[in-house]
């Protein structure tokens, strides 16, 4: 059986899996067995399934926790926890003076995300990427299937610049 995604072509024989991943601009062959770790890296282990952000990096989650993994260097961090929580950043990577001028903002002084994790503006480009985190969805999320429950709003997302070491460049704001 072959799948064919955007980010890998995965093939699998019996209990091996062969994964081509286009990791920046070379194709990297990844076979490993269901029960071996992505990458060699431990900590990867039955965390979900792996997406291609681009230059070496990949993102696993399985739900709501989300792992930021660099393959080239196999430096791995939690960005959110199982329970929600962004723990791969402190209080220091957000923009605390830009976050409050916002309607809707609860999302950031509990750091949960809520909303629909961590993700991002496009893949890593020149070791850098943008991450996107949403503080409150539009008012639409709220609905039922007649309207009924919607709110009056937009959707408010913040902005973030990280690195290839999981270094914020710039803070987490609108």
């Amino acid at each position: 059986m072959k799948i064919s995604r955007n980010f890998a072509t995965e093939s699998i024989k019996g209990n091996k899996t062969t994964v081509e991943t286009n990791l920046g601009k070379n194709m990297k062959n990844m076979e490993q067995t269901r029960d071996e770790a992505p990458w060699g890296i431990e900590a990867l282990r039955g965390k979900g399934k792996g997406y291609d952000w681009g230059e070496g990096m990949m993102l696993y989650g399985n739900g709501r926790e989300e792992i930021l993994v660099n393959t080239e260097t196999k430096e791995v961090w939690t960005m959110v926890d199982e329970n929600g929580h962004l723990v791969g950043f402190t209080k220091d990577d957000i923009d605390w003076e830009a976050i409050r001028k916002l309607e809707h903002s609860g999302s950031a002084y509990t750091m949960t995300a809520d909303y629909g994790g961590i993700g991002r503006m496009s893949d890593f480009y020149n070791g850098k990427c943008t991450l996107c985190w949403t503080l409150y969805p539009d008012g639409r999320y709220f609905a039922d299937e007649d309207g009924y429950g919607m709110e009056d709003n937009e959707e408010v997302v913040v902005y973030a610049l990280i690195d290839k070491h999981m270094h914020v460049l710039s803070p987490f704001r609108p």
